[in-house]
C-alpha cells in the first residue's frame, strides 16, 4: 500500500514538471518571434503647392494731401426791430374783482416774423405767450384780476432773430376796476338829540339820545331776538302689539328655563 502511494506522487510530480516545461517552452518561442507588429504606413511624397491667389502691389510715394481752404463768413444784413402797433382789452373796465380780460397784442417785423408777445398786467405780473403769427399778426392771453384798482397794462412783440419791440402808447392800456357797492353803515346810537330828526335816518330819539325804535333800551342799536329753546320730545312708548310680543317672549324663556332645571 505504501509502495503504491508513492508510485502515484512520482507520476502526479512528473506530470507537473512535463506541463510546467510545455509551458515555459510556448512562452519562450512567442517571445522570440522577430516579425514586424507595426501597421503598414502609406510613403508620402511632400510636394509644395500651388498658391490659392496672387497678390500683385507697387510701392510708390505717398501723395501728400492738399490743404482745403477755410471759407470766409459773409457778414449778414442788420435786423430790423420789430414794431408793436395796438393792444386791446376785453373787458376794458369792471365794476368789481375779480375781473377776467382778454388782452390782444398786434405786431409787426419788416424782416422777419412775429413769434411771441410779452403782455404785462400792472400788477406785478408778466406772461410771454409764444405763437407763429406772422408778420403782421396778433397774439392773445386771459389774465384775472383779483382786486380792484386802476392797473396799467402794456405788452412788446418778439420777432424770429429774438428781438422784442418797444412799447409805444398804443400798446398800453388803463383797466380800472371797483371794489364793489359801499356797505351802508350801521345805525349810530348815542348822539344827544332834542327830536329824532337830529338822528339817523330811521333812529329814534328817546330821552334826549338817539336810539332804534325796535329796541330803544339797546346802547348800540342792535335788536337781538331771543331765540326759544327748542322743547325735548318725550320717548313714546311700545304699541300694544309690540308689548304683547314682548310679554310672550319673555314667558317662553321663563317656561324654557324651567324645564331644563
Amino acid at each position: 500500500m505504501q509502495k503504491l502511494k508513492k508510485i502515484l506522487n512520482i507520476l502526479f510530480t512528473l506530470l507537473f514538471v512535463a506541463g510546467m516545461g510545455a509551458v515555459i517552452f510556448l512562452t519562450t518561442q512567442k517571445l522570440e518571434q522577430k516579425n514586424s507588429v507595426a501597421p503598414t504606413v502609406p510613403q508620402i511624397t511632400p510636394k509644395a503647392a500651388e498658391p490659392a491667389c496672387t497678390l500683385t502691389f507697387a510701392l510708390g510715394p505717398t501723395p501728400t494731401p492738399t490743404a482745403t481752404p477755410t471759407p470766409t463768413p459773409t457778414p449778414g444784413g442788420s435786423n430790423n426791430v420789430p414794431e408793436c402797433t395796438k393792444l386791446t382789452a376785453n373787458p376794458n373796465s369792471g365794476s368789481s374783482s375779480p375781473l377776467t380780460v382778454e388782452f390782444t397784442c398786434t405786431g409787426r417785423d419788416s424782416d422777419g416774423k412775429i413769434l411771441a408777445a410779452e403782455f404785462s398786467f400792472g400788477d406785478g405780473n408778466t406772461k410771454v405767450v409764444e405763437k407763429d403769427v406772422g408778420s403782421p399778426g396778433s397774439i392773445s392771453s386771459t389774465y384775472t384780476f383779483t382786486r380792484g384798482g386802476t392797473f396799467g397794462a402794456s405788452c412788446r412783440v418778439r420777432d424770429n432773430n429774438g428781438t422784442y419791440s418797444t412799447t409805444p402808447d398804443v400798446c398800453k392800456v388803463s383797466i380800472p376796476i371797483g371794489t364793489g357797492p359801499t356797505p351802508t353803515p350801521a345805525p349810530y346810537c348815542g348822539t344827544t338829540c332834542s327830536t329824532s330828526t337830529d338822528c339817523t335816518s330811521g333812529m329814534l330819539c328817546s330821552n334826549g339820545v338817539c336810539r332804534n325804535p325796535s329796541c330803544p333800551t339797546s346802547t348800540n342799536c342792535l335788536c337781538v331776538t331771543p331765540t326759544e329753546a327748542p322743547v325735548p320730545k318725550i320717548p313714546v312708548s311700545g304699541t300694544g302689539a309690540v308689548l304683547g310680543a314682548s310679554v310672550v317672549g319673555s314667558g317662553l324663556l321663563l317656561l324654557l328655563i324651567g324645564l331644563v332645571w
